[in-house]
């Protein structure tokens, strides 16, 4: 299977035309609100901080966040910035679905997570944190994928879910449900290879939701929901908003979709399956 799928003109012209829409958004009619962003948080470039941040879960993340968003100050600059983000998270999703299922994936799905995460920056109460956690979490998803062997990846799942959880919060859920689902379908497509046990997955889970319990436990004081999710995705820390649950699930359910479903769809209306998927 190729690492790399090139896009089509038409898709290419999409991205740009996505691209030139974040930038005229965030840069022109939005600019006040990427200023404000810059005006109410307080960031210092020094080692004391770093640690600071980084001695708490999710606060990688919130260090990289907070970082790009100085930069707001000038608000074009910072439409640049969420710009280069989102196209870089396309490429990350337009990749693990390739990988994950098998297949070139619609670009409609390529931009879907992009999009919604780039609406959900328009309210103050998401940051730019939690853009930038699920990003670092899709790379380590990628680099999990990209291993060929078989007792690397059982090896490398355990050490990276914990670290994972500690850099960026609740991303870490995204980038376990990518592995289990990649070991899941890699069965599928192969049955007669070897592959990783399902006691290594249960093991994975185990982890999963074992080491924020312990760092509720022994490290940090949280509320249950915050051990999981962290406080970088959302400025109100008692619950976890339903559009980040469903921008979450949608890198797994993508990738099942885009092997189990499309060809039933192109069998039966496939005029209609074309013209939803923006497909020539």
């Amino acid at each position: 299977m190729k690492p790399f799928i090139k896009e089509s003109g038409f898709e290419k012209l999409i991205l740009i035309l996505c691209c030139f829409g974040s930038l005229l958004l965030f840069g022109v009619f939005y600019e006040q609100h990427l200023y404000q962003k810059e005006q109410l948080q307080l960031f210092e470039l020094s080692s004391g901080y770093f640690l600071q941040r980084i001695s708490q879960h999710g606060g990688f993340a919130d260090y990289i966040g907070e970082f790009l968003v100085q930069f707001f100050h000038l608000p074009f600059a910072g439409a640049v910035i969420i710009t280069a983000l989102f196209l870089l998270l396309c490429f990350q999703t337009r990749w693990i679905i390739y990988r994950i299922s098998g297949k070139k994936p619609a670009i409609l799905f390529t931009i879907l997570p992009a999009a919604g995460y780039l609406i959900l920056l328009l309210d103050d109460f998401y940051s730019l944190s939690g853009l930038a956690g699920l990003i670092l979490a899709l790379a380590t998803a990628m680099f999990y994928i990209s291993l060929k062997s078989v007792k690397l990846r059982s090896t490398v799942g355990i050490i990276l879910i914990p670290l994972i959880y500690w850099l960026t919060g609740g991303a870490y859920l995204v980038f376990v449900s990518l592995m289990i689902i990649h070991e899941i379908m890699s069965r599928l497509r192969n049955p007669g290879n070897q592959n990783i046990t399902v006691l290594v997955m249960l093991s994975w889970l185990v982890l999963a939701i074992g080491f924020p319990l312990l760092g509720r436990e022994y490290i940090f004081n949280s509320t249950l929901l915050q051990a999981f999710m962290s406080g970088s995705y959302y400025r109100i820390s008692i619950f976890f908003p339903i559009p980040l649950i469903i921008l979450f699930i949608l890198f797994p359910l993508l990738s099942l979709h885009q092997h189990f479903v499309p060809e039933i769809i192109r069998n039966k209306m496939p005029v209609v399956y074309k013209l939803l998927m923006f497909r020539t």
